[in-house]
């Protein structure tokens, strides 16, 4: 999707730290994530993940993007020339990927468990149908160096066509792993209407790992932590894309 007039640019050096396959369900999983995230944050800070410069924004408003960590590279609507899209009960994936192990699969049930609270939709509603996935190998190895960035991209309605899907490509299905957690992010709750909009359309995401190597310790030698407790952590490292 071309950038023109109408999107905003934040520029911002990358911080996210390894995929992990994500355990428990329901709301509880995001906000336990959720807690644990300034945790996360003060680990990177210590061991110098994030960096100096800080994110880039033109006015106050633009801290308000909720997705952690901030992309490599975020452009999205700014008034008046932006859209609001709501989330279907029949919201779905669309890829042509083998996916013979699964990874994608699981990787989207997932995310259908984080997005997908009771919610109304309309016919009469701007409606974002699905998720196009395109992954260019179907090298599954996870090794040291693989490929892990992606491009998110959320197109403005076309008045001929009023069918929007959401675009994510990667290189790998890593990649695609962590679009898909940037995608969730987008997706908010609204109390109000009890509707999942993605406000600010169009969006355009490119992102990739600040660092190849990443993990997160736990001391459970001198700390027990129950197995639900250690699930819940491993959820959260996927939340942040550690």
């Amino acid at each position: 999707m071309g950038m023109g007039m109408g999107m905003a640019k934040i520029p911002i050096r990358s911080s996210y730290t390894s995929t992990s396959t994500s355990t428990s369900n329901g709301l509880g999983r995001l906000g336990l994530g959720l807690l644990l995230l300034p945790l996360l944050l003060q680990v990177q800070v210590e061991v110098g993940l994030c960096g100096g410069g800080g994110v880039v924004v033109e006015n106050q408003n633009e801290k308000r993007l909720y997705i952690w960590p901030m992309p490599s590279d975020v452009r999205h609507g700014i008034a008046p020339n932006t859209t609001t899209l709501f989330v279907p009960n029949d919201f779905h994936l669309v890829t042509q990927y083998p996916d013979v192990s699964g990874i994608l699969k699981d990787a989207f049930a997932r995310l259908l468990t984080i997005i997908n609270l009771p919610h109304t939709s309309s016919l009469l509603l701007l409606l974002l149908q699905g998720l196009n996935v395109v992954i260019s190998s179907t090298d599954e190895q996870l090794i040291y160096g693989v490929d892990e960035s992606y491009n998110l991209s959320i197109p403005q309605p076309d008045s001929g066509n009023p069918a929007v899907y959401a675009y994510l490509q990667a290189k790998t299905v890593y990649g695609a792993l962590h679009g898909l957690q940037t995608f969730s992010q987008l997706c908010q709750y609204n109390f109000k209407s009890k509707t999942i909009e993605v406000n600010k359309v169009p969006w355009t995401i490119i992102d990739q790992p600040r660092f190849s190597y990443r993990g997160l310790l736990i001391d459970t030698s001198r700390h027990y932590l129950p197995l639900p407790v250690i699930k819940t952590v491993i959820d959260s490292m996927a939340y942040a894309k550690l």
